[in-house]
């Protein structure tokens, strides 16, 4: 559930990467200009990606374990993001993927 929040920063690192290359590529008509903060910023704005998805997840798994957040009616874990269907809004269970569970 925490792992895909990463998923921004190799992302991020590899557009940094590629916007500081080609800063150094000379080219004839000098039309890729980038300015020394744009890879610094790429890879500041991944980071702060990441951290946000992180936070929401992090929150998500609070209030579960709290007891405020939605539970599966099966098994008691919690539940994923609402899909709208023909019942109405539902979550589908992040343990046994049981569908539909009505939301809250």
């Amino acid at each position: 559930m925490l792992l895909p929040c990463l998923l921004p920063l190799p992302l991020g690192l590899a557009l940094a990467w590629t916007a500081a290359v080609a800063e150094g590529v000379p080219l004839s008509l000098d039309l890729w200009a980038v300015p020394v903060v744009v890879p610094q910023m790429i890879f500041l704005g991944s980071l702060l990606l990441a951290a946000l998805c992180l936070g929401v997840q992090t929150w998500r798994l609070w209030r579960w374990l709290s007891g405020r957040g939605a539970v599966c009616e099966g098994c008691g874990n919690m539940l994923g993001a609402r899909q709208g269907g023909q019942p109405g809004d539902t979550r589908r269970c992040l343990r046994c993927s049981r569908d539909p569970c009505i939301a809250p």
